[in-house]
């Protein structure tokens, strides 16, 4: 464990590797926490690979009562937390084609910061986004000549913000998104077989 400074506030930093697995497997977990602002992140990540195939994954998470700058000293509602995860894939399924999926996730949630008003009445507003995409691949070698590399992916990303029936000067609510669809797409062709 180290234990360091950045800037006024004390930063603990937990790192832990593991390398000697079998077939190339690694293993990375970090912790970092700021313990006067009442801020915490984590994240870990491990990684797998051998002759034919690998895999990798990482999580993260992260909280904080200093979101955004604060419109009042008094930083009324003022939380967030982030929240990632994501993994890939590739295996060889044979000697001249290769197949991957990457999947990824994020999100974010957060009060929206009051004025002393607000504060008063008693009002509560939350934003919130969201990302999941999925990619998925798959290259072949037909011939010397002849290569193909097919991919797709598919993305949904969405926001949302609303208060509670407290809020001034005005209740908001908003919900939005969009999903979108990558076809799959992509063949290469060598002209020549010396390059």
């Amino acid at each position: 464990m180290t234990v360091r400074r950045d800037g006024f506030a004390p930063l603990v930093r937990i790192v832990a590797v593991e390398s000697a697995l079998p077939e190339s497997v690694t293993l990375q977990l970090s912790l970092a926490a700021l313990r006067d602002e009442a801020t915490a992140s984590v994240e870990a990540l491990g990684r797998y690979g051998s002759d034919r195939g690998s895999a990798t994954f990482s999580a993260a998470g992260a909280t904080t009562d200093r979101y955004l700058d604060p419109p009042v000293e008094e930083n009324f509602t003022n939380h967030g937390a982030t929240s990632s995860a994501s993994g890939r894939i590739e295996q060889d399924v044979t000697r001249s084609d290769r197949l991957g999926v990457i999947v990824r996730f994020g999100r974010a949630h957060f009060l929206v910061p009051n004025e002393r008003a607000q504060a008063a009445a008693g009002q509560r507003q939350d934003r919130e986004s969201a990302e999941t995409a999925v990619q998925a691949s798959d290259q072949k070698i037909f011939s010397a000549r002849l290569i193909g590399d097919i991919r797709g992916m598919l993305r949904d990303a969405s926001a949302g913000l609303w208060s509670n029936a407290a809020a001034t000067p005005i209740l908001v609510s908003q919900d939005r998104g969009f999903r979108a669809v990558a076809p799959p797409r992509s063949v290469a062709v060598r002209l020549r077989a010396d390059f």
